[in-house]
């Protein structure tokens, strides 16, 4: 069995956090500030035979270059919060900040399009030494 670990990160953010604490997760609205291009269609790691129209996947070239990820907040100090899970490269500029909220956030009976059976709840992660 593997063990799931994931790198500690920082987002830092002026103003506005008061309550924001008390919540296990948030969503980071941020920019893929490095993005160069985007296709119409793209080969998805998780589907390395086929490629999908843009939109029917998460890759982060986008013509919007906007993304968004749910992440673990572990603690905020000052105007610092610290998450788990991040997938945002250092120095991205971050557009919003929201509460994950589960009873309009989860879905669990969704549908998962060309991903359904083809890929079990898999999540990225590193195996790293214990921190």
């Amino acid at each position: 069995e593997v063990e799931i670990k994931t790198l500690p990160c920082r987002i830092e953010q002026k103003t506005a956090l008061a309550g924001l604490a008390d919540f296990d997760r948030i969503w980071c609205v941020f920019v893929f500030h490095l993005n160069r291009g985007f296709g119409v269609s793209v080969r998805s790691p998780r589907d390395p035979c086929g490629d999908r129209g843009l939109f029917a996947t998460r890759s982060p070239h986008r013509p919007g270059r906007i993304g968004l990820s749910c992440l673990r907040l572990t603690g905020i100090e000052g105007r610092v919060l610290h998450v788990l899970g991040c997938d945002i490269l250092d120095h991205s500029p971050v557009l919003d900040i929201k509460p994950y909220v589960p009873y309009t956030d989860a879905f669990p009976e969704a549908r998962t399009g060309w991903l359904e059976d083809r890929v079990p709840a898999e999540p990225d992660y590193y195996e790293g030494p214990e921190t």
